[in-house]
C-alpha cells in the first residue's frame, strides 16, 4: 500500500478519546478501542498510564480490512480515533501527536497485524532501559580498570568475561593470583570511589523482534550491583598462625620492607631466586623488652573465687602459679628427690575463696613441701631441709666388699665435699665397728641416705631404707634420657615469644618433665616474661638444647627422676654432680688408667678441681663421678665407646 492510499486510510477512521499523563501532563491520543483498560507508558516520561473510557463515549468503529501484501510484511493498523464528547479539548496539534510517538532507543521491526502499539513501546522501552544500562555499568568499570592499569602498568590480571546482548565487554574486579586460587579483597571504604562521565554508544538493531508480556504491576530494574574491586595481595604477608616467613629466611622485623600496592611481581616465575644471607643470630633476646621483677609476696595475695585443678602434674602446677601470678615459681630436681617424688606427681585442689599462698600450701604440703619467697623469686623446697639432725648408718651388708673406713672416705668425698669440718663445713662424721654416725643437715642427710642405698643397689644388696627404691636412680640420670636427646626435633618461634611458653613447648615435644632455675637465671637477667626468638631444623634435642640456650648464657643438665633442667651455663659447667656408673666388664687397660682417661676427658674447670672426684669400687665394678654436668656427659660418652657401661 502507497503512502497515499495509507493517508486515506486514516482519515476514515474518528478519534476514540484524548488521555493525560498525570506525571508529565502529556496529551495521548487513543484511537484503538482495544487499549481500553490497559496499561501503556507515556512516550514523554516512561510513566505507566491506564487507558479508561470516559463517560458517554460512543462505540469505537471496527478498524476496516487490511490490505495483504505477499512481497511486504502487514502494516501496522493505526487506532481510530473519535472526538470524546464529556471532554471537551482543542483538536490534537501536530506537536501532540508527535508526542505519542516516542523516539526508540532501539529500532525494533513492526510487530504482527493486530498487536497493541503499546505492548511493543513497552517491550523497547524495557529492552532499551536494560541494555542502555549494562552499556553504562560497562562503560563505567572499563574505564576504571583503564585508570588501575596506568598505575599498575606491569601487574598481569585475570579477567572473567562477561557479555551481555550486545557483545560489549564489561570490566570485572582485578583478581590476582595465589597458590590456591583467585582471592579478592574488599576496597576500604574510606578509599573514595570516582565514577567518570561516560557517554552511551548506540547499540545495534535488534535482529528480530521480542515478543514479552506486560506485567500490569512491573517494577524498574533493580540497579545492578557494585563489583567488588581487588588489590593486589601477598599471601606470605598474612600470617595465620603467626609465623613469619620473613624472618626464618634470615630477614628481622624490624627491616622487613612494608608491602607496596604499585610493585610488579616477577616476571619470570621459572627464574629461582636464591635466599638473602641471614645477619641476624638464630636465638636473640626482644631488644625492646625491659621486665620489671615484682614483689612475690604481694602476688601471691591475689584471691581467686575458687581454684579447682584435677590431677595435673606438679611441674605444670607450678607453671600455672608461675602465670597466674606473673612470677617465676622453681623447684630443684634434688628437692624433689629427697621429697621422694617426682616432678610427674599428680596434684589435685578444689577450694573457694582462697590467694596462691594457701593455694601452694594446700597443695605441697601433702608431699612434703614447702614455698619460699625470696623477693621476685618463690623456690619449692623439702620441708625440714636446713634442720641439723644426727643419723647413724648401719654398714654390715657393705663392709664385705669395703670397709667402714674406705666409705666413710667415699662419703667425705663424693657426698656434699663442702659441707664437713675438715673443710670449713659444719657436718661431722664419725666411724664405728660396722657403722657411721653422721651429724649434718637433713638436706645433706638424704643425699649420704641415696648415696649408700645406690652403692647397695650396685652390689646386688636390697635397699635398708624406706625411701622409693624407684628414687634411686641406679643408673645414670644422662644415661636414662640418652635415647631421647638423641632425637631428632624441629621448632621455629620467629616471633618473639615469652621463655616460659617456649620451655612449656618443650617439655611437651620432648616428653619429660623440665624444670627452670628461675633464682639462676635472675642473676643473667632472665624472667619467665622474658621474649626470646628461636629456630631448630631437624637437629638431635641436645643439639638443639645447646644451641637454644648458649647463646643466651643458660645450659641444661640430666636430673634424676628422668627430668630436664635449665640452668646457667656456669653451674653447668662448675657445680658438681654426683654419678654412679655400673660397668659390664673390668676395664682392659687396668683401673688406674681407665680412672686417669676419665680425668682427661672429664676436664674440670680449674675453680673446681679440688671438689671433683672420681673413684672406682673393683669389687662391685662401680665408678663414683662427681663432676659438674658438663663433664658427666663426656665420662657417659668414653665409657659408651669403649663398651664398659652396663645396660642393666
Amino acid at each position: 500500500m502507497s503512502t497515499e492510499e495509507r493517508a486515506l486510510a486514516r482519515c476514515r477512521y474518528v478519534e476514540l478519546f484524548k488521555i493525560t499523563c498525570v506525571t508529565c501532563q502529556a496529551k495521548l491520543s487513543v484511537r484503538n478501542e482495544s487499549l481500553i483498560g490497559q496499561i501503556v507508558a507515556c512516550p514523554r516520561c516512561d510513566s505507566m498510564v491506564q487507558v479508561e473510557r470516559p463517560v458517554g463515549t460512543a462505540a469505537a468503529m471496527p478498524p476496516p480490512p487490511v490490505e495483504s501484501a505477499p512481497a511486504q510484511p502487514a502494516p501496522v493498523p493505526e487506532p481510530i480515533v473519535e472526538p470524546v464528547a464529556p471532554v471537551a479539548e482543542p483538536p490534537v496539534a501536530a506537536e501532540d501527536i508527535a508526542q505519542t510517538e516516542p523516539e526508540p532507543s532501539v529500532p525494533v521491526e513492526a510487530p504482527q497485524a493486530g498487536a497493541p502499539i503499546a505492548n511493543y513501546k513497552f517491550i523497547a522501552w524495557t529492552l532499551g532501559a536494560f541494555v542502555g544500562g549494562a552499556v553504562v555499568v560497562g562503560a563505567v568499570f572499563f574505564l576504571r580498570g583503564d585508570s588501575a592499569a596506568e598505575a599498575e602498568p606491569a601487574t598481569p590480571i585475570v579477567q572473567q568475561q562477561n557479555q551481555v546482548e550486545d557483545s560489549t565487554p564489561v570490566a570485572e574486579p582485578i583478581l590476582t593470583e595465589v597458590a590456591e586460587g583467585p582471592l579478592e579483597v574488599e576496597a576500604t571504604p574510606d578509599e573514595p570511589v570516582v565514577i567518570p562521565t561516560v557517554e552511551v554508544a548506540e547499540l545495534p538493531t535488534a535482529e528480530a523482534p521480542i515478543e514479552v508480556e506486560p506485567a500490569v504491576d512491573s517494577e524498574p530494574e533493580p540497579a545492578a550491583e557494585t563489583p567488588k574491586v581487588a588489590r593486589r595481595f601477598d599471601p606470605l604477608d598474612f600470617d595465620p598462625e603467626s609465623l613469619d616467613l620473613a624472618t626464618i629466611n634470615g630477614t628481622d622485623n624490624a627491616q622487613k620492607p612494608e608491602p607496596m600496592l604499585d610493585e610488579p611481581p616477577a616476571q619470570d616465575n621459572d627464574v629461582a631466586v636464591a635466599p638473602l644471607p641471614s645477619t641476624l643470630p638464630s636465638v636473640r633476646r626482644d631488644p625492646s623488652q625491659t621486665v620489671t621483677p615484682a614483689v612475690a609476696e604481694e602476688k601471691l595475695t591475689q584471691r581467686f573465687p575458687a581454684l579447682t585443678v584435677s590431677k595435673m602434674p606438679l611441674v605444670d602446677f607450678l607453671a600455672f602459679v608461675s602465670r597466674l601470678a606473673a612470677v617465676p615459681v622453681s623447684v630443684a630436681p634434688e628437692e624433689l628427690q629427697m621429697a621422694g617424688i617426682t616432678a610427674r606427681r599428680e596434684v589435685s585442689l578444689d577450694t573457694k575463696e582462697v590467694d596462691l599462698n594457701e593455694a601452694l600450701r594446700l597443695t605441697l604440703g601433702p608431699l612434703h613441701l614447702e614455698h619460699v619467697v625470696e623477693g621476685p623469686i618463690v623456690r619449692v623446697v623439702r620441708k625440714g631441709g636446713s634442720k641439723l639432725r644426727e643419723v647413724k648408718y648401719p654398714l654390715n651388708d657393705l663392709t664385705s666388699s669395703a670397709s667402714v673406713e674406705e666409705i666413710a672416705t667415699w662419703v667425705e668425698q663424693l657426698v656434699a665435699p663442702t659441707e664437713w669440718q675438715t673443710v670449713g663445713g659444719e657436718g661431722t662424721l664419725q666411724q664405728e665397728e660396722s657403722s657411721l654416725k653422721v651429724k649434718q643437715t637433713q638436706r645433706v642427710q638424704y643425699q649420704v641416705l641415696i648415696f649408700l642405698e645406690r652403692l647397695r643397689l650396685a652390689n646386688k644388696l636390697p635397699p635398708r631404707s624406706r625411701f622409693p627404691v624407684k628414687r634411686l636412680a641406679s643408673a645414670p640420670a644422662h644415661a636414662v634420657l640418652a635415647a631421647r636427646l638423641e632425637a631428632p626435633t624441629t621448632f621455629t618461634f620467629s616471633r618473639y615469644t615469652a621463655l616460659q611458653e617456649i620451655v612449656q613447648h618443650w617439655q611437651v615435644e620432648v616428653g619429660v618433665p623440665v624444670l627452670v632455675d628461675w633464682p639462676a637465671l635472675a642473676e643473667v637477667d632472665l624472667w619467665p616474661q622474658t621474649r626470646v626468638a628461636c629456630s631448630i631444623e631437624n637437629k638431635p634435642w641436645h643439639r638443639a638444647l645447646n644451641e637454644v640456650l648458649e647463646p643466651l648464657g643458660l645450659g641444661w643438665r640430666a636430673a634424676a627422676g628422668e627430668m630436664l633442667e635449665i640452668t646457667t651455663s656456669q653451674k653447668v659447667q662448675t657445680q658438681p654432680l654426683l654419678e654412679l656408673y655400673s660397668l659390664s666388664r673390668s676395664p682392659d687397660s687396668g683401673a688406674d688408667r681407665m680412672l686417669a682417661e676419665l680425668t682427661e676427658v672429664s676436664s674440670p674447670d680449674a675453680a673446681t678441681h679440688e671438689l671433683t672426684a672420681i673413684e672406682y669400687d673393683s669389687r662391685a665394678n662401680v665408678v663414683f663421678v662427681l663432676q659438674p654436668a658438663a663433664s658427666q656427659r663426656q665420662v657417659f660418652d668414653w665409657l659408651v665407646q669403649n663398651h664398659l657401661l652396663s645396660r642393666d
